[in-house]
């Protein structure tokens, strides 16, 4: 891992859990669309570790992220995502995908030990613009077919994708409670 890199591991057990069992991370996709299909926000019910509120909008558990941190750098999720959702990305990606345009927006939560409280690490305040990225001929995203065994209850399912910017976005990093830095994600100004 470059100094530059941030890439971070949740907890998704965690991350379904209605109590904070621990102080791992965790973090959320809080709206996603790809082309023209709008992801269900609704189906399931997570907890705000800086709050201990409930999400009222939530597309998937986070479980896997990275970012090298450079304005035309990809950023790659992996998120657990519900049966509904699933069976409408697997639709789409059997059938032929028009538009590989995304947006979507996401929260990583930490543990801050000095201050002794949960920070957004890695945020948008607005939803961000992209494209699947595109390895060679394939588009990435993946969406796995067996529900995942790590939490059986909501039945859940891998989700996986690579994302591009468009234009010139904003995306928070911090290290620390209170310590935030707001990088560029993408490079020029957006279509209008």
């Amino acid at each position: 891992m470059s100094a530059d890199e941030f890439v971070r591991q949740m907890d998704v057990v965690q991350g379904f859990s209605e109590k904070q069992a621990s102080r791992a991370a965790v973090g959320f996709i809080t709206d996603l669309k790809i082309g023209d299909l709008e992801f269900a926000s609704d189906e399931f019910k997570v907890i705000n570790p800086e709050t201990g509120q409930p999400l009222p909008k939530v597309v998937g558990v986070m479980s896997d992220y990275a970012w090298n941190t450079g304005p035309a750098d990809a950023m790659y999720l992996s998120a657990q995502i519900s049966t509904v959702n699933k069976q409408k990305l697997s639709t789409m990606i059997f059938s032929k995908m028009g538009s590989i345009e995304v947006k979507f927006a996401y929260a990583i939560y930490e543990y801050d030990p000095v201050a002794k409280e949960y920070f957004k690490s890695c945020s948008c305040d607005a939803p961000l613009t992209g494209i699947l990225e595109k390895r060679g001929e394939k588009l990435s995203v993946s969406m796995a077919q067996q529900a995942s065994s790590e939490v059986g209850e909501p039945m859940n399912f891998t989700l996986s994708l690579g994302i591009k910017a468009q234009a010139e976005q904003q995306v928070k990093l911090a290290m620390a409670s209170k310590a935030n830095i707001v990088k560029p994600w993408g490079i020029g100004k957006a279509a209008k």
